[in-house]
């Protein structure tokens, strides 16, 4: 057992899964596989073996980079029997092919040119499963890749590719990056692209993936990790700061598994808090001043959800507040309702608080 030459260690049959029974086996050390020489592709084009002739009129045969066509053909054939993809064309096949397709200067895997690609990934490169197409088309991965790596279609890959976030990096690589990172890590990722760009569209913060480090993609429960209903958006700093079951009963009249759904809520688009900050503040503040709250965030939640005005929630004139109905019971069930505020209302307390504020001042 070990990592050395000719010793023996454990690996994974199927890397998209973990050490799990059924999919593990004992395998001989990469480094001595690495050191195997590879058995000579027989259709290698070897010059030295030729006459001086027949090798110069090969050499000829270039590109418009200069590079001769002989040694492309047989960098592509030693990089593909190395990955172990099967290569049953000659050097006069592969040439004709490029002839008559008309793209032999065009060669090449940058954007505009074009590449010999296979039409049956389960075979190898032979006359009748290949054909050129331009490097974008071909570095398109299968149905079956994709559903593997990202749980959407080819047709959907093709939409998503597109997509960037502000940086102008794609969502795509951003997405496979986290997904290793965490599988890295040992936590369970069953999240596909959709879902995943699902909770950054919910959170309205698509545009800080990747851009901003202070938020990113965490898990409410985390002994189920990366799964579907079981992640949320929040700032990085809030992600380790998982207060007790008794906090939570005591605080917002809740146990802490409805308090970890609910914690990153948001009322509108462009909020700055969130509705359980938002109620946090509103109970400081008015027990601070001496006026009782008995309304648990569950409660004061379903009063705003009822109003309808949850979206206008706010200070300013023509927005909604939380009043109460008789001041000397305070904010409980059956005795607050939702107000709008009118500019006069608004008047009339800055006056009132500008009043008391002199009162002080001369006092």
């Amino acid at each position: 057992m070990g990592s050395r030459a000719g010793e023996y260690g454990m690996m994974r049959i199927d890397t998209t899964k973990g050490f799990e029974l059924g999919n593990i086996q004992i395998k001989e050390s990469i480094e001595r596989k690495r050191r195997q020489k590879l058995p000579p592709n027989p259709l290698y084009v070897n010059l030295s073996g030729m006459s001086t002739e027949e090798r110069q009129r090969l050499i000829n045969i270039k590109n418009k980079r200069g590079r001769s066509l002989v040694n492309v053909f047989n960098t592509n054939l030693i990089r593909l029997n190395r990955q172990g993809i099967l290569w049953n064309l000659t050097f006069d096949q592969w040439l004709n092919l490029w002839r008559r397709s008309g793209k032999l200067n065009r060669m090449g895997c940058l954007k505009g040119e074009y590449r010999l690609v296979r039409i049956d990934l389960t075979k190898g490169f032979e006359l009748g499963n290949v054909r050129i197409l331009d490097s974008a088309s071909s570095m398109l991965p299968d149905s079956l890749s994709t559903h593997r790596l990202y749980g959407i279609s080819v047709r959907a890959y093709r939409q998503a590719r597109e997509l960037v976030n502000r940086d102008g990096k794609r969502l795509l690589i951003i997405y496979n990056l986290r997904r290793h990172y965490w599988r890295g890590k040992g936590v369970r990722w069953t999240l596909t692209f959709t879902e995943w760009l699902k909770a950054w569209n919910k959170s309205f913060k698509t545009d800080l993936i990747g851009v901003d480090r202070h938020y990113t993609l965490a898990w409410i429960i985390p002994n189920k990790g990366f799964v579907r209903g079981n992640v949320r958006v929040a700032k990085l700093i809030d992600v380790h700061r998982q207060p007790s079951d008794e906090y939570c009963q005591a605080t917002y009249g809740m146990t802490q598994s409805q308090y970890l759904k609910v914690k990153y809520l948001v009322n509108r688009k462009d909020a700055r808090s969130t509705l359980v900050k938002i109620y946090s503040e509103a109970r400081y503040r008015y027990q601070k001043n001496g006026v009782g709250w008995a309304l648990t965030f569950p409660q004061w939640l379903k009063i705003w959800k009822k109003s309808g005005h949850i979206r206008r929630m706010g200070g300013l004139t023509g927005q909604y507040l939380l009043k109460m109905i008789d001041a000397k019971k305070g904010f409980k069930p059956g005795n607050v309702h939702i107000v709008q505020i009118n500019r006069s209302s608004v008047i009339k307390k800055r006056t009132a608080a500008k009043r008391s504020k002199d009162k002080k001042r001369r006092g």
